[in-house]
């Protein structure tokens, strides 16, 4: 989006406004991270505390041809507040949350297959192709471990069938 619909800090870890999109904004104090605002009939107003969640990832790639990439990934953080989605409300007390933040320059023509799925006690983040191996891990919430690189399966002609994501201990 054009600059003044959009602005993100250049230090995701600061306090103060990380990120705005129209009339959305995401700020955050100390641990946690506040996203408050309305776009189309998506309102929220959410906190995720990181204060209680374990350390996050960080993958940082050379693309090549000058081209750099950087990625944080965060998982199991405390959720409390509400999303409201076309008129019905949602209490996300209790839940789970996390965040990717990812800024770089990548190559024109870049793809890969992305998971992130989160739990009470147990998140993920599988990517396959990309910078691969290097953003996988398990989420607990007394550790985080590295994975191998899965791959991911689907059906072209049906892609909203299960899709299967395997690998050196994934299935």
């Amino acid at each position: 989006a054009p600059p003044p619909l959009v602005s993100v800090a250049s230090d995701v870890h600061a306090s103060g406004v990380l990120a705005r999109y129209t009339a959305l904004k995401v700020e955050r104090s100390g641990p946690d991270i506040t996203i408050r605002g309305l776009y189309g009939k998506l309102a929220c107003d959410f906190t995720l505390d990181e204060s209680g969640a374990p350390p996050g990832i960080v993958a940082a790639a050379d693309l090549g041809g000058g081209l750099k990439n950087a990625t944080e990934k965060r998982a199991l953080a405390r959720v409390r507040g509400t999303i409201d989605v076309d008129g019905r409300r949602f209490d996300l007390e209790g839940g789970t949350g996390g965040w990717d933040y990812t800024n770089g320059l990548m190559p024109r023509h870049t793809k890969w297959r992305w998971a992130f799925g989160l739990g009470r006690d147990v998140a993920f983040n599988l990517v396959e192709g990309f910078v691969g191996e290097a953003e996988c891990a398990l989420f607990t919430p007394a550790d985080v471990v590295p994975l191998a690189e899965p791959r991911f399966a689907f059906d072209r002609e049906r892609p909203a069938e299960p899709w299967t994501i395997t690998g050196e201990g994934i299935d």
